[in-house]
């Protein structure tokens, strides 16, 4: 039990921003609005080896998606500033 609780880690700890809350104040149209459960905030309690929630796995991968975004946006602005420069 002790072991799981060390794994834990707070997107804040990480330097990340709480789930944004794009459907009138809650994560997912899944959830009511103002849910304090953890779930609601994309806390994965789950590991692969026994499977993710279709939610917890919509949460995790989360993160990929915005580092995918967050690379095509740089790729952009660094070909525009070299394109400018020639």
């Amino acid at each position: 039990m002790l072991d799981r609780w060390l794994a834990l880690w707070d997107n804040s700890q990480d330097g990340e921003k709480d789930c944004i809350r794009g459907f009138s104040n809650r994560t997912l149209p899944h959830f009511q609005e103002h849910d304090k459960n953890p779930d609601s905030h994309g806390f994965v309690k789950s590991n692969f080896r026994d499977g993710l929630s279709v939610l917890e796995f919509f949460f995790h991968a989360m993160g990929g998606r915005e580092g995918l975004v967050d690379t095509a946006v740089r790729t952009q602005q660094s070909g525009y500033m070299q394109k400018t420069a020639n």
